[in-house]
């Protein structure tokens, strides 16, 4: 196996090209030992690369975006800070229009809340629902994503696909910005990231930009540990529906006292 690239995209609205959030995209990759920024930072609207491209040609055009140049035996992380699934009791009332009894408590409700958001309710966090709050337009964004490349799902809240090409590895993972960035060890890699040039660059012309490079470096920092320090992730159980996804977060920014 190559080189091994996590991706963080911090994930805009479908025409999101004027906006205060758009897409941001940062690469890190480990060169001997120690993490650095690869390429070039963007910020952008890639909608354009979604519905044009597909298969391998999309990872490999979205990495290009970046200035990152694609080789044979590549592997790529990418984690996404927008939801990857919806609530298996909100799709069944409009596929099979099966009904459930709703739980009284708002943050128990399965049709609002997938297992992943209601786990996280429970640990005192409060994270957006894929159906109540106004979040559709950058998660039907990554779906589409997920789909045109050929994402399957390996495990709950893992999409992976191999090239039958190149024998290049690509997984796609979501996770929680706003959570993640609670982790000492996480915190710790951040800082020197965030000053990069490159970025400081990007933001110091566009000001806008920096809560969505923030998000963006949060989520490849995140991607890392998921690959190597998966024990240190709070993982999904058994019970976890494949179709829902799950939030991927370090376990050290787990609040110190449950609800």
């Amino acid at each position: 196996m190559g080189s091994h690239y996590f991706v963080g995209w911090s994930v805009g609205a479908w025409n999101c090209d004027e906006a205060k959030r758009q897409d941001a995209l940062v690469v890190v990759h480990a060169n001997d030992g120690a993490l650095e920024v690869t390429g070039m930072p963007v910020r952008a609207n890639v909608r354009n690369l979604l519905v044009t491209g597909h298969r391998e040609e999309l990872i490999r055009r979205l990495l290009g975006v970046c200035s990152v140049k694609v080789q044979a035996g590549l592997r790529v992380t990418l984690a996404v800070d927008t939801p990857l699934g919806w609530p298996r009791a909100f799709v069944d009332l409009f596929t099979t229009r099966r009904a459930i009894d709703v739980p009284e408590g708002a943050d128990d409700n399965p049709i609002l809340f997938r297992r992943t958001e209601r786990a996280l309710l429970a640990l005192g966090y409060r994270p957006l629902s894929p159906v109540r709050d106004m979040i559709g337009s950058p998660a039907s964004k990554a779906l589409h994503f997920i789909k045109r490349v050929g994402f399957a799902v390996s495990e709950p809240g893992v999409f992976r696909v191999v090239s039958p090409r190149t024998s290049s590895v690509y997984e796609a993972i979501e996770t929680y910005p706003q959570i993640a960035k609670r982790s000492a060890t996480l915190a710790e890699a951040f800082e020197p990231l965030i000053a990069d040039p490159r970025i400081e660059a990007v933001v110091e012309d566009d000001k806008h930009a920096d809560q969505d490079f923030k998000s963006a470096l949060w989520c490849a920092l995140v991607a890392r540990r998921f690959v190597t320090m998966r024990d240190t992730m709070l993982a999904p159980g058994p019970d976890v529906p494949l179709d829902e996804g799950w939030i991927w977060i370090p376990s050290d920014a787990e609040p110190p006292k449950k609800r």
